[in-house]
């Protein structure tokens, strides 16, 4: 049994699993990603113990999925100025927490610790649901507060040594519209666009209840995301040429109303396309794999 991570902006979802599979409820927990070193350090152990008590099992590995830029290898984040953890950076997260867990007297205090991208872990659970992982090429994107990727060959991350794929396999740093894919792909680039064609920024969740109320300036916001959508990942597509794309985050629970663009490509060039409405639980899975 390993106890599972994905750490997002937003929330932290936890779970046991074995042998590739989810055996535990979901637990799910503010992420808390503006606090303080001391303050995340201590959220992290309180969400061990809570899914030690919930499991009654002793871990053999507790797997954490985070966002870039990390070293995974040593457990080190290296996130700052994107507006979550920024108290973290350069922390050794494995030596804090076992500091935190010795000084709670906890019985995970010599649990040893892995680490792992989260949008890498979310390509390749997702590949694994879907059975994508003998898949020659496949592209995996994480659309929410940023835009996250990972490009796998035949089960494996690539990164820039194969065509196509940008450096470390990032698709968020990549000019695109004056800015960067991840401006614009992302929570931010919904807001910038809702701001100007509704007056106000609006979120996926609201522009999309108001698409179900037919209002067209709403509809016309999520219109013009899904041509940016496409826009966007074209180019890596046409280079990369993936045999399936896999896409994840909260914006795609809205996809309904803009995915057509790129569905429509993908059609045309024989690409398998799949919407993941759960992301959370794809990194959970890809986190043991």
């Amino acid at each position: 049994m390993d106890f599972c991570l994905d750490i997002g902006g937003t929330s932290i979802t936890a779970a046991g699993v074995e042998n590739k599979t989810i055996c535990t409820d979901l637990l799910v927990f503010p992420s808390n990603a503006k606090l303080g070193k001391q303050e995340l350090v201590t959220h992290f152990s309180l969400i061990f113990d809570a899914l030690y008590k919930h499991i009654k099992v002793m871990p053999e590995t507790i797997r954490m999925a985070f966002p870039g830029p990390f070293d995974y290898e040593n457990g080190i984040s290296l996130m700052h100025g994107i507006d979550k953890f920024d108290a973290l950076y350069g922390v050794s997260l494995p030596q804090e927490l076992k500091i935190m867990l010795s000084a709670q007297n906890s019985d995970l205090k010599s649990v040893s610790f892995s680490f792992l991208n989260d949008v890498t872990a979310f390509g390749m659970g997702e590949a694994y649901k879907l059975g994508w992982l003998n898949k020659n090429r496949g592209l995996y994107i994480c659309i929410g507060t940023g835009c996250g990727s990972v490009f796998l060959e035949n089960g494996s991350p690539v990164g820039e040594e194969t065509a196509g794929v940008p450096e470390n396999g990032w698709v968020y740093p990549l000019p695109f519209r004056g800015k960067t894919i991840d401006d614009w792909l992302s929570k931010r680039g919904i807001a910038a666009v809702s701001a100007e064609l509704c007056g106000e920024p609006l979120d996926g969740l609201r522009l999309s209840l108001l698409c179900a109320k037919n209002d067209q300036a709403a509809m016309n916001c999520l219109s013009r995301f899904g041509e940016m959508l496409l826009e966007g990942l074209e180019p890596i597509i046409s280079i990369f040429s993936p045999q399936c794309i896999a896409l994840g985050g909260q914006i795609m629970k809205s996809s309904q109303f803009f995915i057509d663009p790129l569905s429509s490509y993908c059609k045309n060039n024989g690409i398998e396309l799949a919407i993941c409405h759960d992301t959370a639980e794809s990194a959970i899975v890809g986190l043991t794999l």
